[in-house]
Protein backbone atom coordinates (compact mmCIF):
# COMPACT_ATOMS: atom_id res chain seq x y z
CA UNK A 1 0.00 0.00 0.00
CA UNK A 2 1.23 3.22 -0.94
CA UNK A 3 -0.62 6.70 -0.95
CA UNK A 4 1.13 8.83 -3.17
CA UNK A 5 -0.11 12.41 -4.29
CA UNK A 6 0.95 11.70 -7.94
CA UNK A 7 0.08 8.40 -9.85
CA UNK A 8 2.44 8.85 -12.23
CA UNK A 9 5.09 8.70 -9.57
CA UNK A 10 3.55 5.52 -8.75
CA UNK A 11 3.49 4.04 -11.60
CA UNK A 12 6.97 4.57 -12.38
CA UNK A 13 7.71 2.83 -8.91
CA UNK A 14 5.78 -0.09 -10.11
CA UNK A 15 7.69 -0.13 -13.86
CA UNK A 16 11.37 0.82 -12.54
CA UNK A 17 10.74 -2.13 -9.47
CA UNK A 18 9.76 -4.57 -12.46
CA UNK A 19 6.68 -5.52 -10.82
CA UNK A 20 3.91 -5.44 -13.31
CA UNK A 21 3.26 -8.89 -14.18
CA UNK A 22 4.21 -9.92 -10.00
CA UNK A 23 1.27 -11.13 -7.92
CA UNK A 24 1.46 -7.99 -5.69
CA UNK A 25 -1.55 -5.57 -5.99
CA UNK A 26 -1.28 -2.08 -5.43
CA UNK A 27 -3.19 0.26 -3.48
CA UNK A 28 -3.43 3.86 -4.62
CA UNK A 29 -4.93 6.25 -2.78
CA UNK A 30 -4.80 9.51 -3.09
CA UNK A 31 -6.46 11.24 -0.25
CA UNK A 32 -4.49 10.17 2.50
CA UNK A 33 -7.15 8.54 4.22
CA UNK A 34 -5.13 5.44 4.47
CA UNK A 35 -2.52 6.79 5.81
CA UNK A 36 -4.34 6.88 9.45
CA UNK A 37 -5.41 3.57 9.76
CA UNK A 38 -2.18 1.91 9.36
CA UNK A 39 -0.37 4.78 11.63
CA UNK A 40 1.88 6.34 8.71
CA UNK A 41 2.78 9.58 9.35
CA UNK A 42 4.85 10.92 7.10
CA UNK A 43 5.20 11.57 3.27
CA UNK A 44 7.14 9.52 1.14
CA UNK A 45 6.79 5.81 2.90
CA UNK A 46 5.00 2.80 2.07
CA UNK A 47 3.79 -0.61 3.82
CA UNK A 48 2.93 -4.17 2.72
CA UNK A 49 0.26 -5.51 3.20
CA UNK A 50 -0.60 -9.41 3.18
CA UNK A 51 -3.98 -10.33 0.75
CA UNK A 52 -6.16 -10.63 3.91
CA UNK A 53 -4.90 -7.89 5.15
CA UNK A 54 -3.84 -9.85 8.59
CA UNK A 55 -0.03 -8.89 8.27
CA UNK A 56 1.69 -5.79 7.63
CA UNK A 57 5.59 -4.66 6.80
CA UNK A 58 7.26 -2.42 8.52
CA UNK A 59 6.91 1.45 7.10
CA UNK A 60 9.26 1.53 4.49
CA UNK A 61 10.33 5.48 4.21
CA UNK A 62 11.85 7.11 0.56
CA UNK A 63 12.19 5.50 -2.52
CA UNK A 64 15.77 5.60 -3.87
CA UNK A 65 17.44 2.16 -5.08
CA UNK A 66 17.89 0.96 -1.31
CA UNK A 67 14.92 1.36 -0.12
CA UNK A 68 13.19 -0.26 -3.10
CA UNK A 69 15.43 -3.28 -2.46
CA UNK A 70 14.28 -4.11 0.68
CA UNK A 71 10.30 -3.42 -0.34
CA UNK A 72 10.84 -5.54 -3.06
CA UNK A 73 12.79 -7.94 -0.25
CA UNK A 74 10.34 -7.84 1.88
CA UNK A 75 7.37 -9.11 -0.50
CA UNK A 76 8.51 -12.67 -0.34
CA UNK A 77 7.24 -12.43 3.42
CA UNK A 78 3.48 -11.68 1.91
CA UNK A 79 3.30 -13.69 -0.59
Amino acid sequence: MGTQDDFAFAQEFINSGNLVDSEATFLWEPGFATWQAFGVRVNSSMAILSADLSGISPVFFGFGETEQQQVLDSLSEFQ
